[in-house]
């Protein structure tokens, strides 16, 4: 989830993991023990608690 500039505000974007990118990090590093790093910029509780519940497939937040 990304903080988008729209007008004079930031707005969040939708939560969306994209899933095919996921299952391709999973299958040629994470199966390689290879880490993977994510940067999100996220506000919010409610969406961060969101983002952390989805992580917790094998990723660390």
């Amino acid at each position: 989830m990304r903080l988008r500039q729209w007008g004079g505000k930031d707005v969040n974007i939708l939560f969306r993991p994209d899933e095919d990118t996921i299952r391709i990090l999973k299958r040629d590093f994470l199966a390689h023990d290879i880490p993977v790093e994510v940067t999100g910029y996220i506000t919010g509780d409610r969406r961060v608690a969101k983002f952390e519940a989805a992580a917790v497939d094998g990723w660390e937040v």
